[in-house]
């Protein structure tokens, strides 16, 4: 059986060419990143034989189409047809384990879990978790040249089948009857030898924030260069060439050059005409590549969907279609199912899995299938399905698994491998070739990121200053020799302090370097090696500077040799985080073995550790809340919601309770302009229109049009640029309480992850419904509100994070409840609702928004993809062209009838009778439209047009009957609706339930305060009375003190994600003031910080000073040690409340941290200090936490000199350890004076953040908000 190739349809070249021109019409203008003409010319004529002229690129009649054709014949000329591949899948079952139904974690549970796990290992009790299908059986052939699309519901299996053709079953197993091939490779030798054949691109794709476009692709496109390539091309200009073909198609997947490819939603967030752009890129790739894609798409438009060869649909797990795309409605309308007029085939394929959307033929409701197994079984038993496995027989017996082709694709493999490639590895580059790569974008990445490497190495520097100036001139006397060693511990440690700031970046680039190890651009560890490499010099040459430093500003050996060593043990040190200094070139090797044992370890590890798993989708119940009607035990149900069937139902409109609605919002002439190198840039120009109670308003435009621009304006939300124009409520100005009497859905969702539905939609209904109001009413409402968006069945579950808890169109439900929960007195705005929703869910969600203006609620969405049958829900349109400019506001019409006409009259042409009106218009106001670019000015009709003067005119009316306005209380007038002791107790009890249900994170400060406490505890354990006993107590408490740091980086990422949602979505609403929410994320802190400094505590002080001490004593510094941690935390609030990264905060406080470390007495005493220095032990929080526990702790100690002490110390007779403590500014009666001074420092903290978050968070804040009035 020969290969199949797709061949050139019906429209496709014009389809194509409109791809190319919409996508190279975007390539990037730095001449740096884009090669220009006469190089591209010169690549071109380097590889054309002499029989073939080269393509003339400053042609007028340049064919762009042919270009990309001839230049992907250049790159592929070199590589055999053996890499062509299809995909064969038969009976491909895939399982997961464990229930998608789980109990939320709490603290009480991680102690529980624990101790249960291992009452049942000694009972010898096991649980037997029965393992759960995802997909049942599914067939299917797609050949090379075809692409195949992916329908189905989200929980449907979608991106688990997609997973599972490409191999990334990480997370889940691979039913054993299951067989796939990729024509005559068998599916395990595919995944381990030919990996980079097939890829897999997720929704959510990541990319190094460092590196240009340009950047990026050039680095695909060299690590899966062919060894053998045409024309004896250099590497450098095939890899060029290719990312110059790659901006055509779809860059970086393009260049992995892979023959299979899976795209799962990728077309989220895109407008019709930009989602349609990309799927022609794929059927041009598919075309000139002979490659094979397979693609989820949500919402397909016809165009979308006719340029997809062979469809399959999926429902709840199961394949109830396979084949050509053409007879796929055919076959569902045989089968007794009803297709609505206007209803495009990918949305009538889709709402054949959802009961509450299909509708049956007449006379057909009783033999119709109605489940997802009664569906999989008419299938199993159609012609159709006959069909395809005659076609999958067919093909198995032409490409049979262990046949030639195999070994063609191995022979092709080894072809293009550079050499000294392992036969059997994936890779085409070499383990050094892949480092070379590596190197050159780490560099890269480090050259543009200046800023944060500069950034470090003024910390460490300045920190060598500080201990410099502390050690200055250390004299040459026994007595300087504790200096010495200080100075030297000093110097090492904070050497290495400066690596904890690698940690964060390290753990955001995992995803990126998982993603390029799939698609065999380098192994893990090379990239692991290249940034160690590159990190090398600039860590040496900062750690060198800093030891010049301290070497020569504390007065150390003035001698080549000494210094030397110096500074080779500190530059190991450096990058082993390790060394001492007693035998000299013993340690210096044991260093040089630490740091080769670190980094084999570290590269082994990276190299070794799986990939995120792939998981079924969980929702997660409060203990207790588990709804009975969803089985534990089915692994759809946990993420399968019918919340479309609930929104459509015909009875829902009485449940409908809103307050009715009076108040109109209106804007004329608006414009927003923001600053920008070397002016400003106009992003809305002259925008008006109006939304009225009980309509539906929808706001669309191509990409870039200032759709949500003109949402966050309207709603007050912009912080940056300058807005005028008028903006009126029933013609009056807008007073500070407009953002709370609106409701604004945003298209992120932005929840907190630990709280329940029902928990989330009563914050919201608690702060933002007015005082007057009664808490009973309020939590009655949110009720309300649940049974409107049909959540009953959920309404318990925790929300999670995106990708885990509640799926996609659960959350967006979650998003619009919270809104209507604060009861909008104006204007519900809707950013992009039904973005990352399948078609019903989409026609649900705008469904149920429809009901609501009917029901007398003002409505103003965003739409990107609207479908014919959702496009008739709205009432009235506005329509933006690129640079915020109106070209059309008004009435759609019945069947979009006026609109239409409007367009037609001015000249465009005629839509089509089954043609999708929103996509028209889109098609018609689109750049690369020939009608709309290139003859027609409709910003310009728009202006001229009596339909504009229409609008300017009722405009006028409205804002000069301001007397017509409803009375508003003046309660509502407030900026918020509740007292600041109401919001106090709401926010603090939802921050203190989302602390109790992350166990994870308390337990990691669990684990550092026991851990470090129980180290520092044994490393001096029971120090007795010598003169090196009392150094070694006093030391002791000097390392327990650096877990300072730790715990101020573990405090910040967790303020600065909280303080994320606040200011992105809780402030702008006026949810809450920024008072309570910064109060409440300090005070929230402080019991889990008890707990903590109890456990380090007892894990340490008994260690040390032993239990014979009386319970005073022990008991103060228990004070003072929970004093510690109480600063600590102030501390962390103290530097997060003003820094807009964990990054930038860490090196803040690493910086504040080492000044109070190295003046708090103990490295250098008191009376040594330098006159600065002397300032600062008295400034130093630090050095009263170590006075007051030492003064404590080993009051009336006496001190006996060992007989093995290094210094002859004769203590004058009598003398007690409090009287020597004195030398050290350290006295018993200053104990409780230390106490009392350290909650003072906790106190400053406190203000000192609250002060700081005011004068960077909300001064610009408030500040934009003034100046936006004042122009308006």
């Amino acid at each position: 059986m020969a290969d199949l190739d797709c061949g050139e349809r019906s429209g496709e070249r014009s389809g194509e060419r409109r791809s190319l021109d919409s996508t190279m019409s975007n390539y990037p203008e730095d001449s740096s990143r884009a090669p220009s003409s006469q190089d591209e010319q010169l690549f071109i004529t380097e590889v054309w034989d002499k029989h073939t002229d080269p393509i003339p690129l400053d042609c007028s009649q340049f064919d762009l189409h042919e270009w990309a054709k001839r230049n992907i014949h250049i790159l592929d000329s070199a590589a055999s047809e053996a890499r062509h591949r299809g995909i064969l899948f038969e009976d491909l079952s895939i399982q997961g384990s464990g229930s998608c139904l789980q109990v939320q974690p709490t603290v009480l549970s991680a102690f529980v879990r624990p101790a249960v796990s291992i009452v049942n290992f000694l009972l010898h009790k096991q649980s037997h978790k029965q393992p759960a299908y995802i997909l049942h059986n599914f067939d299917g052939l797609v050949c090379n040249g075809e692409l195949l699309l992916v329908l189905g519901r989200p929980g449907s299996g979608c991106s688990t089948f997609l997973k599972a053709i490409c191999g990334y079953l990480d997370g889940l197993s691979l039913d054993p009857t299951s067989k796939i091939q990729y024509k005559g490779v068998p599916f395990a030798r595919m995944i381990k030898e030919f990996r980079g054949e097939v890829v897999y691109n997720q929704e959510e794709d990541h990319h190094f924030p460092h590196l240009t476009v340009g950047e990026t692709l050039e680095f695909a496109a060299y690590a899966r260069a062919s060894h053998i390539r045409p024309g004896n091309m250099s590497r450098d200009a095939y890899a060029k060439m290719a990312v110059q073909v790659a901006m055509a198609l779809i860059a970086e997947m393009t260049l992995a050059r892979a023959p299979i490819g899976a795209w799962d939603n990728s077309t989220r967030g895109l407008d019709a005409n930009s989602a349609l752009d990309f799927v022609q890129a794929l059927r041009l790739s598919a075309n000139l590549t002979k490659t094979c894609h397979a693609a989820a798409v949500y919402q397909a438009s016809e165009p979308m969907y006719n340029t997809f060869d062979n469809v399959t649909v999926l429902y709840d797990g199961r394949q109830v279609y396979f084949g050509p795309c053409q007879h796929a409605v055919a076959y569902f309308e045989k089968m007794g199912w009803k297709r609505h007029p206007r209803q495009v085939s990918a949305d009538f394929l889709t709402a054949i899995t959802n009961p509450s959307e299909r509708e049956p033929q007449a006379g057909m409701a009783e033999k119709v299938p109605r489940t997802s197994e009664d569906f999989e079984a008419y299938w199993k038993q159609s012609p159709e399905y006959a069909e395809l496995r005659e076609k999958m027989k067919n093909y198995a017996q032409s490409f049979p698994l262990d046949g030639p082709e195999e070994s063609k694709l191995n022979h092709a493999k080894h072809t293009e491998q550079a050499n000294h490639v392992r036969p059997s590895s994936p890779f085409l580059l070499s383990v050094p070739m892949q480092l070379r790569l590596c190197l050159v974008r780490a560099h890269r990445r480090s050259l543009n990121d200046r800023a944060g490497i500069i950034a470090t190495a003024v910390v460490q520097v300045v920190i060598s200053v500080l201990i410099g100036s502390l050690f200055y001139n250390i004299p040459d006397t026994s007595a300087g020799l504790s200096q010495r060693a200080s100075v030297i511990f000093l110097a090492v440690l904070t050497n290495n302090l400066i690596a904890l700031l690698e940690i964060n970046i390290l753990y955001s680039q995992r995803p990126i370097v998982e993603k390029h190890a799939r698609y065999t651009f380098v192994h893990p560890f090379t990239e692991a090696f290249a940034g160690v490499i590159i990190d090398l010099p600039i860590k040496l040459l900062r750690c060198l500077i800093a030891s010049v430093i301290i070497y020569f500003m504390a007065h150390l050996q003035r001698e080549p040799g000494h210094f030397f060593i110096y500074i080779l043990l500190q530059l190991v040190s450096v990058v082993t985080m390790s060394g001492l200094f007693r035998h000299l070139w013993r340690n210096f090797g044991i260093l040089v073995a630490f740091f080769i044992t670190f980094h084999v370890i570290y590269l082994v590890l990276t190299e070794l550790v799986p990939g995120t798993a792939s998981a079924p989708k969980t929702l997660s119940f409060l203990p207790g809340h588990i709804p009975a009607k969803l089985s534990p035990n089915d692994v759809e149900a946990g993420h399968r919601s019918e919340v479309s069937k609930e929104l459509m139902k015909s009875d829902s409109q009485s449940r409908l309770l809103l307050p009715k609605q009076e108040n109109v919002f209106s804007w004329q002439g608006l414009c927003y302009d923001i600053p920008v190198k070397g002016g400003t840039k106009r992003l809305l120009d002259d925008v008006s229109g109006w939304v009225k109670p009980g309509t539906f308003t929808a706001l669309m435009g191509m990409s870039g049009a200032g759709k949500t621009t003109l949402l966050d304006v309207l709603s007050q939300r912009m912080t940056l640029g300058v807005v005028t124009g008028e903006m009126l409520v029933n013609g009056c100005g807008l007073d500070t309480s407009i953002s709370r009497k609106t409701g604004y859905v945003e298209q992120n969702d932005l929840h907190c992850e630990t709280a329940t539905i029902r928990e989330a939609l009563r914050f919201s209904a608690a702060l933002r419904q007015p005082r007057s109001v009664s808490m009973e009413e309020k939590y009655a409402f949110v009720e309300d509100v649940i049974q409107m968006l049909g959540m009953e069945d959920f309404a318990e579950a925790v929300i999670g994070n995106p990708g885990e808890g509640l799926n996609i169109e659960q959350r967006k439900l979650l998003t619009i409840g919270v809104e209507l929960a604060a009861k909008p007195e104006v204007l519900i705005f809707l950013d992009e609702p039904t973005s990352g929703l399948e078609s019903q869910s989409s026609l649900a969600i705008c469904s149920f928004m429809r009901k609501l203006a009917d029901h007398g609620q003002a409505v103003l969405a965003t739409i990107h993809q609207p479908s014919a049958v959702m496009f008739e829900q709205f009432d009235r349109l506005l329509l933006l062209a690129k640079g915020g400019k109106t070209v059309y506001f008004g009435d759609i019409g019945s069947h979009s009838r006026t609109l239409l006409d409007y367009l037609e009259t001015n000249g465009a042409r005629s839509c089509g009778p089954v043609e999708n009106p929103a996509e028209y218009i889109l098609e018609v106001f689109s750049e690369g439209s020939q009608e709309s670019s290139q003859t027609i000015d409709w910003v310009e009709i728009w202006k001229q047009s009596p339909q504009n003067q229409e609008v300017l005119d009722h405009l006028q009316q409205i804002s000069s009957n301001p007397s017509q306005a409803p009375i508003i209380n003046a309660q509502i007038e407030l900026e918020f609706a509740m007292p600041i002791t109401a919001q106090l107790y709401q926010v603090m009890k939802r921050d203190f339930q989302q602390y109790y249900r992350q166990p994870e994170y308390i337990m990691a400060k669990l684990s550092l305060g026991i851990v470090s406490g129980l180290f520092v505890g044994f490393s001096f354990w029971m120090s007795d009375n010598s003169n090196q006993g009392f150094q070694n107590t006093l030391f002791s408490l000097f390392l327990l003190c650096t877990i300072f740091s730790t715990m101020v980086n573990q405090i910040m990422p967790k303020f600065i994600g909280r303080r994320a949602l606040y200011e992105l979505r809780e402030r702008p609403s006026r949810t809450y003031s920024w008072k309570v929410f910064i109060f409440s994320q300090i005070i929230v802190e402080l019991p889990w910080q008890a707990l903590l400094g109890t456990c380090t505590w007892a894990s340490f002080y008994f260690s040390v000073y032993g239990g014979n001490q009386d319970p005073e004593r022990q008991g103060l510094v228990f004070l003072f040690v929970l004093q510690f941690f109480f600063f600590a935390s102030s501390f962390a609030h103290l530097v997060a409340a003003a820094v807009p990264s964990p990054v930038l905060g860490s090196m803040l406080a690493l910086f504040m941290f080492v000044l109070s470390l190295l003046s708090n007495g103990v490295m250098q005493p008191p009376s040594a200090l330098p006159p600065f220095w002397s300032q600062m032990h008295r400034v130093s929080p630090l050095t009263y936490y170590v006075g007051g526990i030492s003064a404590t702790a080993l009051h009336g100690r006496p001190i006996h000199c060992s007989d093995r002490e290094m210094v002859s110390f004769e203590a004058p007779a009598g003398q007690t350890c409090g009287e020597y403590l004195g030398s050290r500014d350290i006295f018993w009666d200053h104990r409780w004076r230390d106490y009392g001074i350290l909650w003072a420092y906790f106190a400053f903290n406190i203000f000192g953040a609250i002060f700081l978050y005011y004068l960077f968070r909300v001064l610009p804040y408030s500040r934009a908000d003034k100046a936006r009035k004042t122009k308006s």
